[in-house]
């Protein structure tokens, strides 16, 4: 982890316990691919348009429900027409649960998650 992640993650966690030295993490556009997040906790950190760590730096992580359904918005995008069909029907599946779209509370300028003719899963 870089000093200057290092020192962010550490005031953002100050500022989530409410101490006066802390602030609130802006990880806005940040290059996070490599970066070991382990353990980190960035509720209420702007993550928007960040590229998020997928490697083993991410296990771990305290994800609030933003950070949740931002994530399983960018899973429900994906285009999945090249997998096998059992991936496929998972997806379709993901695509009719409410997690899939709550991204779509967050942001109203984004395309709405593709769901496909169906019973929408409770």
């Amino acid at each position: 982890m870089s000093l200057d992640l290092k020192l962010i993650l550490d005031l953002h966690a100050k500022w989530l316990r409410g101490d006066s030295d802390g602030k609130r993490a802006n990880l806005r556009e940040a290059d996070l691919r490599g970066a070991s997040l382990r353990e980190a906790d960035p509720s209420g950190a702007n993550l928007d348009f960040s590229a998020w760590p997928l490697c083993c730096g991410s296990f771990g992580v305290k994800a609030d429900m933003r950070l949740v359904a931002q994530l399983a918005k960018h899973l429900a995008m994906l285009d999945v027409s090249q997998c096998c069909g059992g991936i496929k029907e998972a997806m379709e599946h993901f695509r009719r649960t409410g997690l899939a779209h709550l991204f779509d509370e967050f942001r109203d300028d984004l395309p709405k998650t593709p769901v496909k003719e169906g019973k929408d899963v409770a």
